[in-house]
């Protein structure tokens, strides 16, 4: 199924051992780029994200945060040790500094690791964590994969409109070939020229040559099929999309350059103004 590059999840749990928000978002990128915004005490945990989102992203530029509010236990100890030390430490300093201040209780308690709290085992929070983000995560890929719906159902409704103007050209052609040869004879006629007529039927036939746009027109029937079992693969398909579509611009051109009136050269604006369309529809494609 075809998945669009953009899509957006958010997920709040409230579990044991506090509140746990994932928010995800991706927008069009070539390539696959993974931000990542993580509170510190998930850094270690950084690359284990990174391969989640891998698994189920192939291409797309992704943001991804965690907000995580622990449950704060009662029950508090010190780290004696580190106390002893900060204590030993302060004094030392008061006696080489004349009139030092006396020693802040509160700003001491702030020092990193001297309470400890009895909260839920580093395991623990990891394992709930990483399951709220899976949650997260599938969420991700359903919105991505319902605006790959629209967009799939948007470049087949270009590509059937697109077959219309083929079918036009098809038509058009040789009879815009025939006009000319037409045109070009009525105009002999009028000068009353005596012509070699073998001698002007090559040359009609050298032109007919140069104008003939029917391999252009075959090859553009081929890319809009393709375009159609392509979007069928439930592989990303993105980069095969602009190739193709790239392909039909080109066939549009030449159809273009090789048009003898204003009907086919309406025809060959008519494929171009659709063919850009897709291709900006083809870059939000994953």
């Amino acid at each position: 199924m075809t998945s669009s590059m953009t899509g957006f999840a958010l997920c709040r749990r409230n579990t044991s051992i506090g509140d746990i928000s994932w928010e995800i978002r991706s927008v069009n990128q070539r390539f696959l780029d993974i931000n990542l915004r993580l509170p510190d005490i998930f850094r270690g945990q950084e690359e284990a994200v990174r391969q989640r989102i891998k698994s189920r992203v192939a291409r797309g530029k992704v943001e991804c945060c965690l907000k995580f509010q622990p449950v704060f236990s009662t029950t508090l100890s010190i780290n004696q040790s580190l106390l002893d030390a900060l204590v030993n430490t302060c004094e030392d300093l008061r006696g080489q500094i004349r009139q030092a201040q006396p020693i802040n209780l509160l700003e001491m308690l702030q020092w990193p690791g001297l309470l400890n709290q009895e909260n839920d085992s580093s395991e623990q929070i990891i394992a709930q964590t990483m399951q709220v983000l899976d949650d997260t995560l599938q969420q991700f890929v359903e919105s991505r994969k319902r605006e790959g719906k629209a967009l799939a159902e948007t470049l087949q409704q270009r590509c059937e409109t697109l077959r219309q103007q083929v079918d036009l050209a098809r038509v058009a052609v040789p009879e815009a070939v025939e006009q000319l040869r037409e045109k070009i004879r009525s105009r002999i006629n009028e000068i009353e020229a005596e012509v070699d007529g073998s001698r002007l039927e090559q040359e009609l036939v050298y032109w007919s040559q140069k104008m003939d746009v029917s391999e252009e027109i075959d090859r553009l029937g081929v890319h809009i099929d393709e375009v159609g079992n392509i979007l069928k693969s439930e592989k990303p398909v993105g980069r095969r999309l602009d190739f193709i579509v790239q392909e039909m611009n080109r066939e549009a051109n030449t159809l273009g350059s090789k048009a003898v009136n204003s009907t086919i050269t309406q025809i060959a604006v008519e494929m171009k103004v659709l063919i850009e369309q897709m291709r900006e529809q083809v870059q939000n494609v994953e």
